[in-house]
């Protein structure tokens, strides 16, 4: 999306989110999108990540809960990680996102 916001500049708005009817820029259609995909990597104000939905080990066993598992996959309605899951690395949108400024760095 930043790379067609490049070449298309702020001519280009599209609706977001869908039904809202709020008129965005694609760059900043991008930026959204790679907050609420950096989101579910926070805790909320329980203290839970989202991306680990109901699993207890990772939420609460302090060996594991601060070691963040990167999913293939995430469920579209409570970001939940789903498919093979691994701590070796990051995907590409996730690096993009989460250290782009200093408050949406993960803790």
């Amino acid at each position: 999306m930043q790379r067609f916001h490049q070449y298309y500049g702020d001519e280009v708005q599209v609706e977001f989110p869908t039904g809202s009817g709020n008129l965005l820029t694609l760059d900043k259609v991008a930026e959204a999108l790679a907050q609420r995909l950096i989101a579910i990597f926070h805790r909320n104000d329980a203290g839970q990540r989202p991306v680990y939905g109901s699993q207890r080990i990772f939420q609460d066993d302090p060996h594991w809960r601060n070691h963040l598992l990167f999913y293939e996959y995430f469920h579209g309605d409570n970001g939940a990680g789903l498919g093979a899951s691994h701590q070796a690395g990051w995907r590409p949108d996730q690096r993009y996102g989460a250290c782009k400024g200093e408050s949406s760095c993960i803790k």
